[in-house]
């Protein structure tokens, strides 16, 4: 049931990002990748942006159920200090999960500035145009599944760009276990990881592994309860 949407890409309030696949070129981004000096303002946009019909205006943000606002500051999204749909809880959260996420990789892997692409992605119930993306799966019904259009150009151009493929490949990811039912609320993590290769893993499907990795908070504000992560359906690519 996943769409893969067309470039280039629209891009809500971040002018500072590239507006499309020729402002960042694939030379310039395995460079950045392999000198692990890549920021995140240098990634492509993540959001699609939606026709009007499709959110409106007025909806909150699903983290704090409230507009978007100026937060008092947050370290690990700090592109969204203007602005945000996050409060510092939840930047902390988006931290300590992507910490998890790089914990077990072991010395010659581990650093606090890989993956930028994945921190960006962890980010995205911070972008203060989250709600412009989000809608229900199913228009009739809003307590439906929340789908979030991710853009294609940040998927190839970063979170699955060759280069960083072979980062997964050489380095990989802490993928959390799965909890006993009975603890189905508890945190990812609280049960146990393993050590996985993203492209082996998840059959070199970037939409797969999204599913999987999604944003920290916003799979659990989305309406369809679920006990592990791999069974929502909330990311379009």
């Amino acid at each position: 049931n996943m769409v893969r949407l067309p470039t280039p890409c629209l891009v809500g309030r971040r002018p500072a990002l590239p507006l499309c696949s020729s402002c960042l070129t694939d030379d310039d981004l395995a460079c950045q990748a392999s000198a692990g000096s890549m920021t995140l303002r240098s990634l492509p946009p993540l959001l699609l942006l939606l026709d009007s019909t499709s959110a409106s205006e007025g909806d909150k943000c699903a983290l704090t159920g409230m507009d978007p606002k100026v937060p008092r500051y947050l370290k690990f999204c700090q592109d969204y200090n203007d602005l945000a749909c996050c409060i510092p809880g939840h930047d902390l959260e988006n931290q300590l999960q992507f910490e998890f996420l790089i914990d077990g990789l072991g010395p010659g892997c581990k650093n606090p500035m890989m993956y930028p692409a994945i921190r960006y992605f962890y980010c995205l119930g911070c972008d203060p145009d989250q709600p412009k993306y989000t809608y229900p799966k199913d228009p009739e019904n809003e307590d439906s599944v929340q789908m979030v259009r991710i853009c294609s150009d940040f998927v190839e151009q970063a979170l699955w760009h060759e280069e960083t493929k072979v980062q997964y490949e050489e380095c990989g990811v802490m993928r959390p276990n799965a909890c006993p039912e009975m603890m189905g609320d508890f945190d990812p993590y609280t049960c146990g990881d393993d050590l996985v290769i993203p492209t082996i893993e998840y059959n070199n499907d970037p939409t797969e592994f999204m599913n999987y990795f999604n944003p920290p908070g916003i799979g659990a504000s989305l309406s369809q309860p679920r006990a592990h992560p791999s069974q929502a359906s909330a990311w379009l690519v």
